[in-house]
This record gives structure tokens, sequence and C-alpha cells, in this order.
């Protein structure tokens, strides 16, 4: 469902951008997570989706947004879509994203695990780095009906 999502939402954009890299065809190797969907636009830059159809925990919230904000600062790409399934969830991402001092995290790729730095990144020391997150509720039916049939 998580995948119909994004194809979906991809779909409703694609009028304003001009190419399309799905997940598995991104390439940053410096990052452990890579956003659902990047879309270039006409105006030659990057925008990078993550769909979220229900809420993280806090800690992989926060990892994911130190992620993106790296890529960004390395401009890999120049703004994050979060897009939501339920405005709750927006909500509280936006709560966490508005702290002064973002938590960092250590993800360990063989466990999967995620342990706390004991650091603390400072997201208003980069210019305009908040204006570079966008979060947008995207709410569907949470049907898809189709059919290859013709």
């Amino acid at each position: 469902m998580h995948d119909l999502a994004v194809q979906h939402a991809v779909l409703k954009r694609l009028a304003h951008y001009n190419e399309v890299i799905w997940d598995q065809h991104i390439n940053l190797l410096e990052q452990y997570d890579k956003p659902d969907v990047l879309m270039h636009s006409p105006k030659n830059y990057w925008v990078a989706f993550e769909y979220e159809r229900w809420r993280k925990e806090t800690k992989r919230i926060y990892l994911s947004f130190m992620n993106h904000a790296k890529a960004l600062i390395k401009r890999h790409y120049s703004g994050v879509y979060y897009l939501f399934d339920r405005e709750p969830d927006l909500v509280h991402y936006q709560t966490l994203f508005a702290a002064q001092a973002w938590p960092e995290y250590h993800y360990h790729r063989k466990t999967g695990n995620i342990t706390p730095a004991g650091t603390h990144f400072q997201p208003d020391t980069i210019e305009r780095l908040r204006d570079c997150f966008l979060f947008i509720h995207e709410p569907h039916s949470g049907t898809y009906v189709g059919s290859l049939a013709g």
C-alpha cells in the first residue's frame, strides 16, 4: 500500500516535474535512508518525497530529518516533501521538526538498531534549512482500483 500511495502522489504532481527516480535507483552512498522518490523540476532542482502512512518512532523520525539535512547540505537535492495520510501524524512530525535541537542517533546497519549519539544538531545554524522541508496532508480513500484486464 505504501508503494501505491507513493506512486499516486507522484502521478498527482507529474505535470510539474520532468524526471522521477524511485528509491531502489537512488545512489546516495553516505545516507543510510533513501527517500521514497526523487523528482526533478524543469527549473533544474531535485525534490525528495517521503510518504508516511503511519507514525514512526521518534528516533527514526529524527534520523530521517538528519539524513535529509545532510543530503540538503551536500546539495543532493533542494527540498523534502513529507506526505502524510493522517493529519495527527503530520502534526507530530512538525512538532518534532520545530525543536530547537534535534537529538542525533547512530544507525547500525548490521543490526538495524538505532542508538542515541549523545549529541544534538542545531538546524537553525544552517541558513534556510528549515525552509527546505514541507509537510503535506495527502489524504486518500485508502483504496486503489485498477484492472490489468483492460
